[in-house]
């Protein structure tokens, strides 16, 4: 069940958008505009995959072992590792559904 409240703050007005369902983590997320947190809020009511998905705590290490050991099929594994640690020194142990456009950009540069 998703609710959206309405918060009154020193910036001025956001709404937080609370999503609870039963036997998975509860999910708080707080937008600038009531049209981005209703959007948010459907996203998310609807499909329990998706809830999972977002409420997951699977770091980007974590992501890119169980790749490298899992899911790599190339014939060249220490050089994908190599590149991809890269990515391991620039996010380090961030939560993938934490890393952001802006981490990106700041690994690219």
């Amino acid at each position: 069940m998703a609710s959206i409240q309405k918060l009154d703050n020193k910036k001025g007005v956001s709404y937080r958008v609370q999503i609870r369902r039963k036997g998975l983590p509860n999910i708080y997320k707080t937008f600038l505009t009531k049209k981005q947190a209703s959007l948010f809020a459907l996203k998310l009511a609807d499909s329990v995959k998706d809830h999972q998905a977002y409420s997951s705590k699977l770091t980007f290490d974590e992501l890119i072992e169980h790749y490298l050991t899992n899911e790599y099929l190339g014939t060249k594994p220490q050089m994908q590792r190599s590149r991809l640690n890269h990515w391991s020194r620039v996010l380090a142990n961030k939560a993938v559904n934490d890393i952001s456009r802006s981490n990106i950009e700041f690994g690219l540069r």
